[in-house]
């Protein structure tokens, strides 16, 4: 899964839009709620 890709998934993309990619991926995979 994304574990330890977070570095390559945020090539590119500033740290906002990361953190915002990488929460949505964890609420889509049930984490956060």
């Amino acid at each position: 899964k994304a574990s330890g890709g977070g570095g390559q998934v945020l090539k590119g993309l500033s740290p906002e839009a990361g953190a915002e990619a990488i929460l949505k991926l964890l609420v889509e995979e049930g984490v956060v709620r």
